[in-house]
């Protein structure tokens, strides 16, 4: 899908979800506000626009959901946009030596998180810039509850804070209660749109999720300068990384899926499927049956 396309669609996302409506969102700012998005954004291998809007969708998708549609307040699912098109803004080698030295200004500020933070603080910049203000028209109150919203989602795509709520959450699917009501169910709950949304590619078909997988793969070792140079280099190295890529998978896949919402069988049923695959290379087989889907 061309570029400009790609602007169109998220235009669209923030009509189908009826938000210019609902909190008077000014249209030319959302259109001046998602090119500055848009124009900060690197021209990285994944972690680029394309991939935010990737994000975005799929957490439009799960919004829409009833089970979750029906617990998300229009000022949330705002929130849960806008972190979801900022979340990897000016995406950086997250192993740069800046950072590993503590030369990083949000390095020495904060111990964790370090690279959420950098996206949020730009998130806030763009959101700051006269003509792009898309939260000026709401009140302090929600423009202020909404900013709080926007954090707690960006920093929600730290996987590492993920993987420490991941004990409750499976405790939660196993007893099949769960009081999204309550606020801190309910950031969880916002956190976990997130972290599915950002990971949605494990979820869609075989194909596109590989490529992503690669890509993903190639971006990291673009950046901490692993690339392999010589042609016959990579034909020899290239069947042990695709069976390290593809054991890596399965574990991840495996740790990841939960169940906590019943009318979300279509994204588990493409991460079984994936699963399946990945398993299959993990095994030395390069061509699993699946391949052609």
């Amino acid at each position: 899908v061309p570029e400009g396309d790609i602007l169109l669609c998220s235009i669209k996302l923030f009509q189908e979800a009826g938000l210019l409506a609902a909190l008077q969102l000014d249209y030319r700012a959302l259109c001046l506000w998602l090119l500055s998005v848009h124009k900060n954004y690197r021209p990285l291998l994944h972690h680029n626009w394309r991939h935010a809007f990737g994000v975005a969708h799929c957490a439009c998708r799960l919004a829409k959901s009833p089970e979750l549609n029906s617990h998300l307040s229009p000022l949330e699912q705002l929130a849960v946009l806008v972190a979801a098109l900022c979340h990897d803004l000016d995406h950086q080698d997250p192993d740069s030596f800046g950072q590993r030295a503590g030369l990083d200004p949000l390095a020495e500020l904060y111990s964790s998180s370090v690279t959420e933070r950098r996206h949020f603080s730009r998130c806030i910049m763009l959101l700051s810039l006269e003509g792009c203000d898309i939260l000026a028209r709401l009140p302090q109150a929600q423009y202020s509850a909404c900013i709080s919203l926007v954090e707690r989602c960006i920093l929600a795509t730290d996987l590492r804070q993920h993987f420490e709520s991941r004990p409750w959450l499976q405790r939660q699917a196993q007893t099949g209660r769960v009081d999204w009501s309550s606020k801190p169910q309910r950031d969880l709950l916002l956190g976990l749109v997130m972290t599915c949304s950002d990971l949605g590619t494990f979820a869609k078909p075989w194909p596109q999720h590989r490529r992503a997988a690669q890509l993903v793969t190639d971006q990291y070792r673009q950046l901490s300068g692993r690339a392999k140079v010589e042609s016959s280099e990579n034909a020899k190295d290239q069947s042990h990384d695709l069976s390290l890529l593809a054991e890596q998978h399965v574990a991840f896949i495996k740790s990841m899926l939960t169940s906590l919402c019943d009318n979300l069988e279509e994204l588990r049923s493409g991460c079984q499927a994936n699963l399946a695959e990945w398993a299959a290379l993990a095994a030395g087989n390069e061509q699993p049956q699946a391949d052609s889907k």
